[in-house]
């Protein structure tokens, strides 16, 4: 009668650490922005329907081919913080210009890729070409990710090789992208603006280690 009441405890134990190294394996978890345990196990077990939900919106989200984006982005290094205006136009699949100005409208830098020249330049210096677009944003951002995950991150598809994970609406909530090059780590975290059709990203924070880029989208253009 005891061996087996014990070994009821036992196989419950057991099943109960699995169940924790299932759930630790299965969602990436921060607790800055993780709000509780008990959402995260709910949204585990609607984990189906949210892929529902998301198949139709990414099938949505996919068909938008240009769009021009404008806000501010908060930069911060450690205890340095930067507070910039942005501007970023994806006119076509060929065609792309990022460009960042201070709050009083004084332009610090520009990025242009197009099928004919791609360059970027900082205010009062000389322009930095590259036949390569890919190349010369590596240069310029000191990244290896991909000019097309940012694109795909800015309407809130994940790109390529990039773990993303759900909300319970089925929107991308958080990524963990890898830079093959440097191998290090970034995480980027969604907010979203449902007053679009498609629902569109409204805040974007990415974070390597102390550094983070915290984007505040305010004016959306879909062409």
């Amino acid at each position: 009668m005891y061996n087996n009441f014990f070994l009821k405890i036992f196989i419950k134990l057991i099943y109960i650490f699995h169940n924790k190294l299932s759930f630790k394996n299965n969602y990436f978890l921060n607790k800055n922005y993780v709000e509780n345990i008990s959402y995260i196990n709910n949204e585990n077990l609607n984990l189906n329907k949210n892929k529902i939900k998301w198949n139709n919106h990414k099938k949505n989200i996919s068909n938008i081919k240009t769009f021009q984006i404008s806000g501010a982005l908060v930069y911060k290094n450690g205890i340095k913080r930067m507070l910039l205006n942005f501007y970023l136009d994806n006119f076509d699949k060929d065609y792309f210009k990022f460009e960042l100005s201070t709050f009083f409208g004084l332009k610090l830098m520009e990025f242009v890729n197009n099928s004919s020249d791609s360059y970027y330049k900082n205010i009062g210096s000389d322009p930095v070409k590259n036949s390569n677009p890919q190349s010369l944003f590596e240069q310029m951002s000191k990244t290896n990710i991909p000019i097309s995950n940012i694109k795909n991150w800015i309407i809130g598809l994940p790109g390529k090789y990039t773990l993303f994970f759900l909300n319970k609406n089925g929107y991308i909530r958080e990524m963990n992208y890898i830079d093959d090059c440097n191998k290090k780590n970034y995480k980027i975290f969604y907010e979203y603006n449902d007053n679009f059709n498609p629902v569109l990203p409204k805040k974007i924070k990415i974070i390597q280690n102390d550094i983070m880029l915290d984007i505040t989208i305010k004016k959306w253009n879909i062409n």
